[in-house]
């Protein structure tokens, strides 16, 4: 009878999302290997979660059923969907006041006629509930009263809310063009993700995100790499074949947008294997090993201004041996003052013993040194600063690094921890890895891989203190290039961010 069908229509509703999109929503493309292993993904793991899949992959649907499920499980739940922009969300919650209007199977097994006074949907909701728009939100039939609406849409960046306590926190596409547009545009992104978190009910709160990368570093990517989530990321491609699409829609795909987009909203991986220029396992660490028979040097990439939209103070130290191998030690990277880069330089002098040389770039070369030079003198301080030219590409010029890292002859610290002038720490060697090495050359910041570079500038290689002035090797004529220490770890033992 019909009691027994809205029953059973409940009971599945409440327990199967797939059975929720097929047999309900009618979306009876559902029925594929793949989407229905995301169903259950989906319904296993909700809590603290973040899924990111392509492009056309049925994010919005299932996240949808997932909403809608959690809505007639649970009627005083209060839902906070949030977007990059509020239209975006208020898209999503049109959807939901449409399904709740016109479905017959949902309105049949959560309405007044079947479950009488405890009924979730009303017959009429446009005249029935408290509220039910796109601007103040959407109230089911609900046990228990709260200021916050059952379902409420809202914008990251043109519309948070204050004062709102979400039971559950929606996140659909907060990430887009615009947000990478800059690196201004993804730290104010990511900001107010950040403030959004503490618009949670002090009880218990669960948190999805929904979406694809749109570049690396981007809010998504960062989240991607966040172990305290539960993280679903899956490429358009399983074992070389398309998991929805078929070969043809997937070669129309490919040959319409640009790398950029496949790399990111398709194979989900923000730098395309085309594009890739640096492999993790051409990494090597010295350890902390010091070399008696090095030339060290200091080069400086400096910042213009000090402000959100300039660039780092950079300063990287390193040893030059002779049988020509770089030996990274030390680096400070940070926003940093005219006064505050003679601080920074000085202290980093003063740390590391015979230092042939900083070699400063010409961006900010002429006030900076004449600073300088007035600092040492009034502070005693014997400190040789040689100005360089810096080439026009910068990303030629760090291309050039390329074989002297795939040869083993960059060797990297395990670590180099600094405190910036916020009080907040960073190891440096995971940032520059993972933030530049990795994703070269669809970089945020170059700064660190561009002062990195120096050592292939022109002006550093024909500079006379490139010279070697320790005894030379009479061996190294005759034998192979060796590794830089006969006892070395093994390479390829290492990764970063659980790569």
């Amino acid at each position: 009878d019909a009691k027994h069908f809205y029953n059973s229509v409940a009971i599945g509703v409440k327990t199967d999302i797939f059975f929720l999109l097929y047999f309900v929503l009618n979306r009876t493309l559902v029925n594929r290997p793949w989407l229905v292993e995301r169903c259950y993904e989906v319904q296993d793991n909700n809590e603290r979660s973040a899924f990111f899949w392509p492009r056309f992959h049925w994010k919005t649907s299932i996240a949808q059923a997932l909403r809608i499920q959690e809505i007639m499980k649970n009627p005083d739940e209060r839902i906070g969907i949030f977007s990059f922009k509020r239209a975006i969300s208020q898209a999503f919650l049109r959807e939901l006041m449409q399904i709740f209007e016109t479905n017959e199977l949902l309105k049949g097994a959560f309405g007044k006629d079947h479950l009488g006074d405890s009924f979730i949907l009303y017959d009429n909701p446009k005249a029935q509930s408290p509220k039910w728009s796109e601007e103040s939100g959407i109230i089911v039939h609900r046990r228990a009263t709260a200021r916050e609406s059952t379902v409420e849409a809202w914008g990251l960046v043109d519309n948070l809310p204050t004062s709102k306590h979400y039971t559950i926190q929606d996140y659909d596409d907060i990430v887009n063009e615009e947000t990478v547009s800059s690196p201004e545009q993804v730290k104010k992104a990511q900001e107010f993700f950040n403030s959004s978190l503490l618009l949670m009910d002090e009880s218990h709160v669960r948190r999805r995100v929904w979406g694809t990368f749109y570049g690396f570093g981007d809010p998504n990517h960062a989240l991607s790499k966040n172990e305290s989530w539960y993280r679903s990321i899956h490429s358009w491609k399983k074992n070389d074949e398309y998991v929805l699409l078929n070969d043809e829609s997937a070669e129309q795909l490919t040959a319409d947008l640009t790398d950029w987009q496949v790399s990111c909203q398709l194979d989900m991986n923000p730098v395309s294997t085309s594009e890739k220029k640096f492999d993790l396992m051409w990494i090597e660490h010295h350890g902390g090993r010091v070399e008696s028979r090095v030339n060290r040097y200091v080069l400086v990439d400096p910042a213009r201004t000090k402000g959100l939209k300039s660039d780092y103070f950079v300063a990287w130290v390193v040893d030059l041996d002779n049988q020509r191998n770089y030996l990274w030690r030390d680096m400070v990277r940070d926003k940093l003052s005219l006064s505050e880069r003679w601080e920074a330089l000085k202290k980093i002098h003063d740390k590391w013993d015979n230092i042939k040389c900083v070699f400063y770039a010409k961006t900010a070369a002429e006030q900076d040194i004449e600073y300088f030079e007035e600092k040492k003198r009034e502070q005693g301080v014997i400190m040789r600063i040689v100005p360089i030219k810096e080439t026009k590409n910068k990303n030629a010029e760090i291309e050039k690094l390329q074989p002297l890292y795939k040869e083993k002859r960059m060797w990297l610290p395990r670590e180099i921890w600094y405190d910036d002038l916020k009080g907040e720490r960073h190891n440096l060697v995971d940032e520059f890895v993972n933030q530049e090495y990795l994703a070269f050359p669809r970089l945020t910041h170059d700064d660190m891989f561009n002062c990195q570079a120096f050592i292939v500038n022109p002006d550093v290689l024909h500079n006379e203190v490139m010279r070697m002035t320790f005894p030379a090797n009479p061996a190294a004529k005759t034998q192979k290039r060796r590794p830089l220490f006969d006892d070395y770890e093994a390479s390829g033992q290492y990764a970063y961010m659980g790569q």
